[in-house]
């Protein structure tokens, strides 16, 4: 896979959208965190959920169809079939 460069814009406006989400779980009593990184996403997410001890992995979908699912993988098929916590998968 090859890292891909993210200007400052588009990082912000990630995060600013990613904090949305986790004031409006926040404000239902559920503790939420948001982590914007920029990397490998099977390794980076396995990171995150060990250190956070996090119940639930809330994921965007791209919806992929099932030959680029092949070609290309897919982050949020494998988050789902492959961990022993609990993924929500999003699409938009």
């Amino acid at each position: 896979q090859a890292m891909v460069e993210v200007d400052e814009q588009e990082r912000r406006v990630v995060e600013a959208k990613t904090k949305n989400v986790c004031d409006q779980f926040q404000a239902l009593g559920a503790r939420a965190h948001s982590r914007v990184e920029f990397g490998y996403p099977n390794s980076l997410i396995e990171d995150a959920m060990r250190e956070t001890g996090a119940d639930l992995l809330i994921l965007g979908a791209h919806g992929h169809g099932f030959i680029e699912r092949l070609a290309v993988g897919s982050v949020s098929m494998d988050r789902a079939t492959s961990e022993k916590y609990s993924v929500l998968v999003v699409r938009s």
